[in-house]
C-alpha cells in the first residue's frame, strides 16, 4: 500500500477546497493506483490532537502513549511500502501539523534508536510554496530526511514546486503534474493489495 500524507493546514472557504499540496499528492497517488497499488490519502490536520509527549514511554512500549487518531496511521505506516508526503512551505518551515505528525514518528523507534518497522520502505516528499525561492526548502528537506533516517527510510529527491499563488496553480504546470504521476506510477515497485 502507498499512503499520501498531506500537511495542508489552512482551508478558509470549506473543508473540501482543493489546494496545491493536496492536488500534487493526489496526482502521485493516482499514478500509484494506476500501477495497481492500493492507496490512501490522509489529511494530517484531522489526525493530530496534541504534540508528542512522554517520549520515555514510546521507547519502552511499542505504541504512542497518546491514544488519538494517530493509531490508524501508525498501523498503515507499519504496513505500507511507500510513504508520500505533501508538505506546504509556510512561514520558514513546514506546517505545524506536519511537524507534529513527523514528531509523532518517535513512537516508531525503540530505546536503541532502531526502527520498529520492516526495512525496505521508501518515501517521497512533494513540497509547495508561493514564493519563487527554491532554496527556502533546504530546511524542510534536511529536517524531513533526518527524521526518516531514524526509521531507515530512504527519501527520493523531492519534487519542489514554487510560485503557487492561487489554490489551483499547480494544475497549470503540466510537467510537475506529470512528474508527480510518474513518481507514483514508476518510481516504486508495485505492491498489489487484495480488496
Amino acid at each position: 500500500m502507498r499512503s499520501g500524507y498531506e500537511g495542508n493546514c489552512i482551508c478558509r472557504k470549506s473543508t473540501s477546497c482543493c489546494r496545491n499540496t493536496t492536488t500534487l499528492v493526489s496526482q502521485a497517488l493516482g499514478g500509484a493506483k494506476d500501477s495497481g497499488a492500493s492507496v490512501e490519502l490522509v489529511h494530517v490536520p484531522s489526525l493530530i490532537s496534541t504534540d508528542a509527549m512522554d517520549v520515555i514511554y514510546c521507547k519502552s512500549h511499542k505504541t504512542c502513549k497518546i491514544d488519538d487518531d494517530m493509531q490508524s496511521p501508525y498501523a498503515n505506516i507499519r504496513e505500507d511500502d511507500v510513504l508520500i508526503f505533501g508538505i506546504p512551505f509556510y512561514f520558514a518551515q513546514m506546517t505545524c501539523q506536519m511537524k507534529q505528525f513527523v514528531d509523532r514518528f518517535y513512537a516508531l523507534i525503540d530505546a536503541e534508536y532502531q526502527p520498529r518497522l520492516t526495512l525496505g520502505k521508501k518515501a517521497a516528499v512533494l513540497l509547495t510554496q508561493g514564493d519563487d525561492n527554491v532554496a527556502a526548502f533546504t530546511v524542510i528537506v534536511d529536517t524531513f530526511n533526518f527524521a526518516m533516517s531514524f526509521l531507515q527510510i530512504p527519501v527520493f529527491e523531492p519534487i519542489i514546486v514554487v510560485g503557487l499563488d492561487a489554490p489551483r496553480d499547480v494544475e497549470m504546470n503540466g510537467s510537475v503534474m506529470d512528474r508527480a504521476y510518474q513518481l507514483g506510477k514508476n518510481r516504486f515497485p508495485c505492491i498489489k493489495s487484495a480488496i
